[in-house]
């Protein structure tokens, strides 16, 4: 980035101080930046210098370039004012610095320049000030008038007595772990952070400081201290001089309770805060199951500090380290209270921190000898994943250096980190990969934890108690082990990656050359995935088993790996691997659909990288043309360590490691086997979700060849609008086979006013449109129907294309603003077509609809009434189809499940039907609880395009009130397959809704000449202003709009139209070269740290719940406008910079902030309806049996079970790579894309995304099963056979486990299984989904229909599966709600002896 240096503050470079060392200089090299030499706080008090030296010392000792420090009154090395003076300060040896119990790190002191005191005064041990700079001469302090302060108790403070003072008798303050210092009233608006810190840092440990501010983020004169340990009460004078005259300071009683409850035994109650000394600490990983390696361990004087923070719910684990320059392989840890200055002389020493929150921690391994009453005590945390780590500034104030900052507390100065070894600097040129070269510490492999405690007294034995007890709370147990071995002997370890990656000379005497096996790649980056992820270790690896491997066909030994990587098990001995039992799959070589491609995917975190298994997507222009070199794509994204998740963005310097590496990544490439994959682009949706695209460049293929073929750019000045070009060519699309060559024809935009009412959106003949609504869609909602547009990409072209009669029958017609840059590339491809989806309401629509004056009880009456019908739904098919045909997802999944309950298999309680009800229900009530998505049975969510006709009227800003601006919406009721013409009032807006006035009312009308469009919403070409505009600044290239016409919604006076958002748009800046690709690499960085748009969109939802306007405060409204220069940053490049005033101190509850955040009960409508919902969990109905009709539909040979078997393989395989890649529960959500949880930013787009996904899977299933399937009269077998096995694997797995339950808990033989598996059990169970790519055919089996069309085809439509059904209604007081349906003993017998003429280990096939 220019200008930027990516690398903490301070980080790992050489500099020059000099220090004090018994009045003699000493110099080490240690740079420091002019703004960083910030002046050693000294004893207090002093006195102060003549008005000359006062401005020597000013001028020499400046401050970071703050405005405000020109006012100060002081110079910057003057200690503080006290209303009495002080006898002279001795130095303090300190420990491990940590945000808990930490004080900061001192310059050595020079004792010549002690001043003295008469024996009788008491000296006061000083904290040392945490700034790493020059020492400056000391001035002497007064000694006429100086008064000694009386003392106070002595050894209350640690190892030091403390004298007392006799005139302080309210000792109050030392029964709270936390000193809250209040400053002001009176506080200089001048006074900074640092000029806080730099005053108070002398009496102690600070946590933190807090400027305090207004609503409006203006300084009230008040500031608050919060003090970990203090020296001695200094605040007794009752003000300090912080640089502009003496300000009131007193100690303030905490608030809220001293201790925090337990969860479990709310009368218990914990100390904040439990910390330990560790005698010693030891990082590896576990070589066996009950063998620790240890890979660094500390010396037996170190001293590392155990926190158990309670209040924040996690563990800190503090220490030091002593890196030798000499000697650069060997760092130790080094004693806090060390004073050896000739090794910093050569070295350096850092401190360190490790974070483990609680839910993170696994149990914890003890020796199962180990006595639980001794003062030794053992445990090792084995972590399932990287902890956060950071590192200590040596100046804390370069953690405070940001203008205008009032709030800054300990963890501020703790870097997060990536690596711990010494050279940092030069690992920048090195590229990304699994190995770490040289690490002191590899925080991302070494991830087991060796701890060992010497509970010196009974006080910390009992707090040692206390602490597993607060442990246990949080479900942190202790786990014995019966033999467990530590071992210390690095040199046996033969890493795998020595043997792979060794370069050997290639000349005839080398022999040993001529036998290295070498790994084919597809079989060396499956591996790579298995040991990112932790399921093998290279340590365990050993030549013989890479010999093995070798040794096979590569698609066998891929499919192993792949295996392995499924299960989710460590090997700890890797060649087992080759003696378990697998199955045969699919060869996932063979042909997919030709939309879609295998594709590699790495996640690169902090401290390492995950691969995962090649998985089937939707390919793009680029792919498709290069689909020669497919494998040597990578789609790569950057995010936290995998238990944390998003990166956020962030305006302190504490994370640019973090920055720092995913421009590494960038710059240098990923590197895999003999492959190195290069930053290539990134489309416009992956930038969001911080990925890119990486290519492996070959002899003839490089990556400047592929961006010119792409099109051409160099028009585009601005970085960000170039990347955004380079993004458009990996739209996920379809190209199109039925429109090869299409005519383009450019014709005009129509503007007014300065507005493009055509933005995006151009027309397409019918005959075309009918050419790609049979290849598009699966099946048509009608025989006659047409889809109307299509969101497209065509050459440098996007937006969409609306049908248009006019237009020739093999035409498009492209507007100007449709035309991004050149490209030789011609082919139409189509990434979605328009379709009908149910309407629903979003915290976003009802903030503001609440504001423009609909009633509260509009939306708690909606909400009670979904809660109630879908209840019902779970366990009454008639209310179920009603629902499901009204309540349609964006992937129309709803209408599928509607035909399976139509054909009977809701009735018959069929587990994977009845799965997807419960799932249907439960993802329903998530986002009703989370997003407060309301569904409306009177509305749509439709793409919107213009009226070409010029019939509809626009708006007009003289019109009056009555005179609404008009749009045309015609949808196709899935109830009837019959086209409505909406008439009348209606509402339309566009999500994100923020400003009151992108909600608007507006009248429909049927315009006969509009017909031949169905569901989209046509909005007007005239009037004074485009209705798109102002809906959130829409356009027509692809927005979705929200279409409402519920009664009470629009009746007169419920809600008015306000003047709509006129956004000022943001300028972006032109390069005055041409753009490189290194400028494109350090804007996807920039975008990462500094992309707010959810931070803005939360702050408004919480400012409008704040206020009685709601989104017509003010503070709103500016947040609006940052919204909207937000969501046009990633083409601008102009970043939404939110001020102080718009952060928000305490989150309305709903919101769900951890408690360590601070909250209130909201009382306000999303608060209201947020309360009105409980979450209901997802548990698949694996306690069912399977449907006998489908059980018993044929006499089924072992041969078509074993086929049916080979092909679910394969499908689970996909299935469950899809899961992986995505972090998805369960099968059922992919299969259905009602997802609960995954791990991308949009819900919205991965819906979308995740349903391209699922269909793609099913259709290459479906196809294979076709194309082995010539004789399509024997197809209906086949489905069955699918079913069939897919039942007998979970019958098998069932009584597998009830075999363990009894072998591992005797006193549950003889006793039934559970009626519901546990969701230990539930994960282990073969996946249930695989037949139901045919559903369809599954529905006529079931209803006695065997035989299908001799013509079935991937888009066969069957009447049959469309069927309309009568349910008798079932009221819902005659149900049990939230209890299952029963089955008869006779029923469930009989169901449990299908299949039972076949065994299962009959069709077990091996290799």
């Amino acid at each position: 980035m220019p200008g930027q240096d990516y690398e903490s503050p301070g980080y790992y470079n050489t500099w020059h101080v000099k220090t004090a060392d018994n009045g003699r200089k000493r110099t080490s090299k240690r740079k420091l930046k002019p703004s960083s030499k910030i002046p050693v706080l000294n004893s207090l008090p002093v006195e102060r210098p003549s008005p000359k030296k006062k401005q020597q010392e000013d001028d020499s000792n400046k401050l970071e370039p703050h405005a405000e420090h020109k006012h100060r009154n002081r110079p910057a090395n003057q200690a503080p004012s006290l209303a009495f003076a002080s006898s002279s300060t001795s130095s303090l040896s300190t420990s491990t610095p940590s945000p808990s119990s930490s004080t900061p790190p001192t310059p050595s002191q020079d004792s010549s320049r002690t001043p003295t005191t008469p024996s009788s005064s008491p000296s006061y041990p000083r904290t040392p000030s945490p700034i790493d700079t020059t020492v400056i001469d000391q001035p002497q302090p007064r000694s006429s008038n100086t008064t000694t302060p009386p003392p106070i108790s002595p050894n209350r403070f640690s190892k030091k007595a403390m004298p007392q003072y006799p005139i302080l008798r309210d000792d109050e303050w030392m029964k709270y772990s936390d000193i809250w210092i209040q400053i002001g009233d009176g506080l200089s608006p001048h006074v900074s952070i640092i000029d806080i810190f730099r005053t108070l840092c002398e009496f102690g440990t600070i946590e933190s400081i807090d400027i305090n501010t207004d609503i409006n983020g203006f300084r009230n004169g008040k500031a608050k201290v919060v003090f970990s340990k203090v020296i001695y009460p200094f605040w007794i004078s009752g003000s300090i001089d912080y640089g502009f005259g003496q300000t009131r300071t007193v100690w303030q009683r905490p608030q809220g309770p001293v201790g925090i409850p337990s969860e479990v035994n709310p009368s218990r109650i914990f100390p904040p805060k439990l910390k330990f000394d560790v005698k010693n600490l030891k990082f590896g990983f576990m070589l066996q199951l009950e063998e620790f390696m240890a890979m660094y361990s500390t010396n037996s004087q170190s001293e590392i500090s155990w926190v158990v923070n309670v209040r924040k719910k996690k563990v800190e684990i503090t220490f030091k380290l002593h890196f030798d320059k000499e000697n650069p392989e060997n760092a130790s840890v080094v004693s806090g209270s060390s004073s050896d200055d000739s090794n910093k002389a050569i070295g350096r020493t850092e401190s360190y921190m490790i974070e483990i929150p609680f839910r993170h921690m696994p149990d914890l391994l003890v020796p199962a000898d180990e006595d639980q009453n001794g003062t030794l005590r053992t445990f090792v945390i084995p972590l399932t994943g990287p902890p956060k780590c950071f590192r200590l500034l040596n100046d804390w104030t370069k953690s405070m250096r940001e203008i205008g900052l009032t709030y800054w507390n300990i963890y501020d100065a703790w870097m997060r980190q990536t690596d711990i070894q010494y050279n940092m600097v030069g690992r920048k040129a090195q590229p990304v990969s699994m190995t770490h070269k040289q690490p002191v510490i590899d925080i991302g492999r070494w991830t087991t934890y060796r701890l060992s405690f010497d509970l010196k007294d009974a006080k910390k034995t009992e707090d040692f108690k206390t602490m597993m007890e607060v442990l246990n709370d949080h479900n942190i147990r202790t786990k014995p082990l019966q033999a467990f071995r530590v071992n210390c002997n690095r040199s046996q370890l033969r890493p795998i990656y020595n043997y792979l990656d060794q370069e050997l000379e290639m000349d005839e005497g080398n022999s040993e050359h001529l036998q290295r096996p070498s790994l084919t790649f597809p079989v060396r980056y499956q591996l790579e995935v298995c040991i990112s992820h932790g399921y093998l270790n290279e340590h365990n690896i050993t030549p013989e088993f890479i010999h093995r491997l070798q040794g096979m066909e590569e698609r066998d030994a891929r499919i192993l790996l792949e295996c392995v990587q499924e299960g989710k098990t460590r090997f700890f001995h890797p060649m087992d691997i080759f003696t378990t039992q697998r199955d045969r799959r699919a060869d996932s070589t063979k042909s997919i659909p030709d939309t879609c491609v295998y594709m590699r995917r790495a996640t690169v975190t902090p401290t390492g990288i995950l691969f995962q298994t090649p998985s089937v997507e939707v390919s793009n222009r680029v792919i498709r043309k290069y689909h020669r070199h497919a494998d040597r794509f990578l789609r790569v994204s950057f995010t936290d360590e995998k238990l944390f998740g998003r990166i956020r963005h962030t305006d302190k310097e504490a994370s640019n490691e973090l920055f720092t590496r995913v421009y590494r990544a960038l710059e240098q490439g990923i590197v895999i086997g003999d492959r190195r994959y290069e930053f290539l682009a990134f489309g416009n949706s992956q930038l969001r979700e911080h990925g890119t695209y990486f290519f492996a460049p070959t002899d003839n293929l490089t990556l400047d060849k592929i961006r010119d073929w792409m099109g051409y750019f160099d028009d585009d000045k601005v970085v960000a609008k170039y990347a955004s070009r380079l993004g458009q060519c990996f739209s996920t699309t379809k190209a199109s086979k039925s429109c090869k060559e299409v005519k383009c024809r450019e014709i005009l935009d129509i503007q007014h006013n300065g507005y493009k009412f055509t933005d995006g959106v151009g027309k397409i003949s019918p005959t075309l449109a009918n050419l790609l609504t049979d290849e598009m869609l699966k099946r048509r909602p009608s025989p006659d129907y047409q889809v109307s547009c299509f969101q497209f990409r065509l050459a440098g072209c996007k937006g969409v294309l609306a049908v248009d009669p006019s237009v020739p029958e093999d035409e498009v017609h492209l507007r100007k603003t449709q035309k991004k840059f050149w490209s030789q590339h011609k082919k139409l491809e189509i990434i979605r077509c328009s379709g009908f989806a149910s309407a629903a309401l979003n915290r976003q629509l009802i903030q503001v609809m609440s504001s423009l004056g609909v009633p509260d009880e509009y939306f708690r009456k909606r909400v009670r009434t979904m809660l109630l019908d879908f209840t019902e739904a779970e366990f009454n098919p008639a209310k179920a189809l009603q629902l499901l045909i009204k309540t349609i997802d964006a992937n129309q999944m709803t209408l599928g499940i509607a035909n399976l309950v139509r054909g009977g298999f809701m009735d018959s309680q069929e587990p994977f039907v009845m799965s997807l009800i419960r799932l249907w229900r439960a993802w329903t009530v998530k986002y009703l609880k989370e997003k407060a998505k309301i569904a409306l049975d009177d509305g749509a969510f439709l793409l919107g395009v213009v009226d070409e006709t010029a019939t509809l009227r626009g708006y007009r800003d003289d019109a009056p009130e009555d005179e609404l601006p008009q749009i045309f919406c015609q949808i196709l009721r899935p109830q009837t397959r019959e086209p409505q013409v909406i008439t009348g009032r209606c509402i339309v807006a566009r999500n994100p809704s923020l400003h009151p006035g992108d909600v608007r009312i507006v009248e429909a009308v049927d315009c006969p000449e509009l017909h031949h469009l169905v569901d989209v919403v046509v909005f007007p070409q005239t009037g004074d202003r485009d209705v798109p505009n102002m809906l959130s600044g829409g356009d027509l290239d692809g927005d979705d709009y929200v279409v409402i016409w519920d009664k009470e919604l629009i009746a007169p006076g419920v809600l008015i139209n306000e003047p709509p958002a006129s956004y000022t748009a943001v300028t972006a800046e032109d390069l005055s070269r041409p753009v490189e690709i290194s400028d494109i690499r350090k804007f996807f960085v920039e975008y990462m740290k500094n992309d707010r748009l959810g931070a803005i969109a939360n702050a408004h939802l919480a400012w409008a719940d704040k206020y009685p306007e709601g989104v017509k405060s003010s503070i709103c409204l500016e947040l609006a406008q940052l919204h909207s220069d937000a969501v046009d940053y990633p083409k601008s490049g102009v970043k939404a910079r939110m001020q102080k005033r718009h952060r928000i101190k305490s989150w309305p509850h709903f919101f769900e902030k951890p408690k360590e955040e601070r909250s209130h009960k909201s009382h306000r409508i999303l608060g209201q309806l947020y309360d009105l919902v409980e979450r209901i969990d997802f548990t698949p109905r694996y306690d069912l049996q399977p449907n006998e009709r489908l059980m018993d539909a044929f006499e089924l040979t072992a041969d078509e079970l074993r086929e049916a078997k080979e092909v679910k393989s394969g499908y689970d395989s996909d299935m469950r790579r899809i899961m992986a890649q995505h972090d998805i529960k369960s099968e059922f959500e992919v299969w259905s894309t009602f997802v609960m949880s995954h791990c991308n930013n949009n819900d919205y787009k991965f819906h979308e995304e995740i349903g391209e996904i699922s269909f793609s899977l099913k259709e290459r299933l479906r196809k294979e099963v076709l194309e082995n399937c010539p004789d399509r009269s024997q197809l209906p077998r086949k489905v069955a056979a699918m079913y069939k096995i897919t039942a007998l694997e979970i019958e098998e797995a069932k009584r597998s486990q009830q075999e363990e339950r009894e072998r591992t808990t005797p006193r549950s033989r003889g006793n039934p299984p559970p009626a519901q598996p546990s969701k230990e059990d539930i994960e282990r169970l073969p996946l249930m989904s695989f037949p139901w790519i045919f559903p369809e055919i599954l529905v006529d089996i079931s209803q006695g229909r065997l035989m299908v069309p001799t013509d079935y085809e991937l888009d066969h439509d069957d009447a049959s599966w469309t069927q309309e059904t009568e349910f008798e209604e079932v009221p819902i007081a005659s149900l049990t709600i939230g209890s299952d349906i029963a089955v008869s003993d006779e029923d469930s017998e009989a169901n449990s002896n299908h299949g039972s003429d076949i065994e299962l280990e009959k069709i077990v096939v091996e290799y």
